[in-house]
């Protein structure tokens, strides 16, 4: 029944209805499982048509378990120093692009901010890099988002009721060529969808009959150096039929927008609400962009680490992020401010281990 429904009949119209959304301007699109198989895609077309072992670049502030598809490639992996407003440090790239320049050079638009994506054009043009976009953490492309970079990759599953789905957008005939020839030499597998669309029909029926829900479980205490587990990972590279169909219907019909005026609404009340909770201060984010995480700043790590818990405790989804890479945690002095990032930072999604609403959440802090 359910690949009757999303299956190949009307694909191509759904799938142009997605581009519709995502590229705007740029040449091809791409839909993934999840956005980390992006880079993987962009290397082996950067190894076929450049020869020999390709350089990439991030930034420190990064999580290791996005690079899954980057360490398989065999790819030379460089982290360049970001500053402690979340952007590039531009001298410390030109000192390292003296020694090796990257051919492939990520810019991460973090938490719902416009990174400086020009001066990233800049220097990619200048070194004779690509320019990979990581929109992952924004909903759908707004303001100078998308329009620089030579790839560009987004996240709608975070953001979206789908299990899987991640887009890689591409600009320039020429690299679109490229990326759709290694797109073309891997399996055509797709992200299973059946478990995670069973399991939701589940809890829709249970409320519907008004069967009494479990208790949520309470968030254990937990310290600034633990990682997420890496719940959703697809081994499949491209999206699910259902989330296929999932994403268009929440864009033709006015769902999309109703969810993006949700979601940008509790955030910004959210973040309101913890900025009187002792001294954290926001890490503010643009109206026009829809961000995945309300994001806390700390003034030293004994205090992150007190609210962590204290918020908890209160049943609020608090969490330090990203698990970062072992060459960066390595290197504390190349990486202090990413490192101080990551111990400094407090992340919160719009969940909350109690029942109620959103209002009723954000009454419970404990902000007394």
């Amino acid at each position: 029944m359910l690949d009757r429904l999303t299956g190949e009949a009307g694909s191509k119209n759904r799938d142009a209805f997605l581009r519709a959304v995502w590229q705007g301007d740029a040449d091809d699109l791409h839909l993934l499982s999840q956005a980390r198989h992006a880079f993987g895609l962009a290397i082996d077309c950067i190894a076929a048509s450049r020869g020999g072992t390709p350089s990439v670049w991030f930034p420190d502030y990064f999580c290791e378990s996005a690079l899954s598809s980057v360490r398989r490639s065999g790819a030379q992996v460089a982290f360049y120093p970001i500053t402690n407003n979340l952007m590039p440090d531009w001298n410390t790239c030109r000192e390292m692009a003296v020694r090796q320049r990257p051919d492939l050079f990520v810019l991460v638009h973090y938490f719902g901010r416009e990174a400086e994506s020009q001066n990233a054009r800049a220097f990619c043009d200048e070194v004779g890099a690509l320019l990979f976009e990581d929109a992952a953490h924004v909903m759908r492309p707004r303001g100078t988002i998308g329009r620089h970079g030579d790839l560009i990759c987004y996240s709608p599953n975070k953001f979206f009721p789908v299990p899987d789905g991640g887009l890689l957008v591409v600009r320039g005939r020429e690299l679109s060529r490229c990326v759709a020839k290694a797109a073309q030499g891997q399996p055509r597998a797709c992200a299973p969808a059946i478990h995670w669309v069973a399991k939701r029909l589940v809890r829709s029926i249970r409320r519907r009959i008004m069967l009494p829900r479990k208790p949520p479980r309470p968030l254990p205490p937990t310290t600034l150096d633990a990682e997420l587990s890496d719940t959703a990972s697809f081994d499949q590279l491209w999206m699910s039929r259902y989330s296929r169909w999932r994403l268009e219907r929440s864009f033709r019909s006015n769902e999309a927008d109703q969810l993006a005026n949700a979601l940008l609404a509790g955030h910004r009340h959210l973040s309101s609400c913890l900025a009187g909770y002792g001294d954290m201060q926001p890490i503010s984010f643009a109206d026009h962009l829809i961000p995945y995480l309300t994001v806390m700043r700390c003034n030293n790590e004994s205090r992150a680490a007190r609210y962590l818990n204290e918020l908890r405790s209160a049943g609020v989804e608090a969490f330090t992020w990203p698990g970062l890479p072992p060459e960066v945690r390595a290197d504390q002095g190349h990486h202090r401010e990413a490192l101080w990032l990551r111990r400094t930072l407090l992340c919160f999604t719009l969940g909350w281990r109690g029942n109620g609403t959103l209002n009723e959440f954000l009454a419970a802090l404990p902000l007394g």
